[in-house]
């Protein structure tokens, strides 16, 4: 028995091999088949993303993701690989000896067998990673699109002139006349594609054709999408002086459009006249910054032909949602933010003269409901600076919304329009301690209700 069991062991490891082995040969049939099954799986599946990928690519300055890239690459290649196998395998069937039960080639059969059931595996795994999300991204579009254009004659002396003055520092505009056919837009177009052959400071140089009847809105689109800017951000202007504020206020097209609006350093500017209709025409303004303007004293709704602000009005400054005022020292105050309902973010730091925010008693029954509808969407409150701020609010209103105040270096400001029912999201009231102390409340109640909100900042 002693030499019975070290050959039985040795017979059954050889049997377990050649069981293994013989599974490639065995099955070679059926596996040629789930191979050429997967093959065409992956075959179709190639051509959809390859067909996704074409179809993006012909979107304005789309290009296909390395990735996907990378995927039909191997694709073509494993589809070749997987026809060579396919075609070996055929052959190999065929040519079975024994009724067509065994092969001829035990061992081109057995390496066969394997290289199947390896690039079954190779073809599962590709089908796998082939369900792409995203099989082009945006790129980038050139700074400069070439200008078809014929061979220009007689024309280069002018053209010297032209890029003279686009090369020299002082010229800002450049202004060709002439009557029709006398090759103006030839002369540009040339121009434009200088730029391509030359060294230049300019980042971008754009063509827009301008009809006889100006479409403002469609020049700023063109002009917009070239420089690459989302249609969230259109459209913003910066003024730095008084007239460019005086000419924005006559052009109702302009207001329509505009979502971000800059005023700064314009101290000759005294007044800030919004008419209701100027109003109901920046329908799109979500932001509005105005800084160191120091002899503003005030922004103004002028309401016109005795018509009234209604409280069910939609058409004011509707979306305006971020106001940041700073260094305005003569402001009094800032009541005409009861027409801005959807106000969330307001920041006003430095203004010496500003004594109230809504300098408004709100006496009558409509207007104490108007008043519970004020800086309903306010999120947060910055407050620094305004050493004669004594009022935000004339009587508690609910901020549903609010969850911060800030209020730094505004010793005369007693009060904060809360009661024991308003800013239930409120989270946090920052200030120096000398001034919350000196704090005034409806009630004890309600200081207490607020007193946990309260983080201190050291002087």
């Amino acid at each position: 028995m002693d030499c019975v069991s070290p050959i039985l062991d040795i017979v059954t490891r050889v049997w377990d091999c050649t069981a293994n082995r013989a599974v490639y040969i065995r099955d070679l049939q059926e596996n040629l088949n789930s191979l050429r099954d997967l093959k065409l799986e992956l075959e179709n599946i190639g051509k959809d993303v390859e067909g996704r990928a074409d179809f993006a690519e012909q979107q304005q300055y789309s290009a296909r993701t390395n990735q996907v890239k990378g995927w039909l690459q191997s694709v073509q290649l494993k589809l070749k690989e997987a026809d060579d196998i396919l075609q070996k395998g055929d052959e190999e069937i065929q040519q079975k000896c024994l009724g067509s039960c065994c092969p001829r080639h035990c061992r081109t059969s057995y390496k066969l067998g394997k290289q199947v059931i390896k690039e079954i595996n190779v073809v599962q795994e590709l089908i796998k990673k082939g369900h792409f999300d995203v099989v082009a991204d945006k790129v980038p579009r050139p700074m400069i699109d070439e200008m078809p254009m014929e061979k220009t004659v007689g024309m280069d002396s002018m053209f010297d002139d032209v890029w003279t003055c686009v090369q020299g520092h002082k010229t800002r505009i450049i202004g060709l006349y002439g009557m029709g056919g006398v090759g103006k837009t030839t002369l540009l177009k040339k121009l434009n594609n200088k730029f391509l052959e030359t060294s230049h400071n300019f980042v971008v140089v754009i063509w827009v054709v301008v009809s006889k009847e100006v479409k403002l809105d469609k020049i700023q689109e063109t002009i917009l999408n070239k420089i690459g800017i989302p249609k969230e951000m259109w459209i913003g202007l910066t003024f730095s002086s008084v007239p460019p504020v005086l000419k924005f206020m006559s052009y109702p097209k302009l207001q329509s459009c505009i979502t971000q609006l800059s005023i700064i350093y314009c101290l000759e500017l005294r007044s800030l006249d919004f008419s209701f209709s100027t109003m109901r025409r920046m329908e799109h303004l979500e932001t509005l910054y105005i800084d160191d303007c120091r002899n503003l004293r005030e922004i103004k709704i002028c309401f016109e032909n005795g018509e009234r602000m209604q409280r069910s009005e939609p058409n004011c400054f509707c979306n305006l949602q971020i106001l940041n005022i700073s260094d305005c020292a003569v402001m009094k105050n800032l009541t005409w933010l009861r027409y801005a309902p959807r106000l969330r973010y307001l920041y006003v730091v430095r203004c010496e003269s500003l004594e109230e925010i809504i300098a408004w008693d709100f006496a009558g029954s409509s207007e104490i409901e108007e008043a519970a509808e004020i800086f309903s969407n306010l999120e947060e409150v910055y407050f620094s600076g305004l050493p004669n701020l004594k009022s935000i609010c004339r009587r508690a209103i609910p901020f549903p919304s609010l969850q911060e105040i800030s209020v730094y270096s505004c010793q005369s400001l007693r009060k904060l329009p809360l009661s024991g029912e308003s800013a239930k999201s409120l989270k946090e009231i920052k200030g120096f301690r000398y001034w919350w102390d000196k704090l005034e409340w409806i009630d004890e109640a309600t200081k207490l209700s607020f007193t946990s909100k309260f983080q201190v900042r050291s002087d």
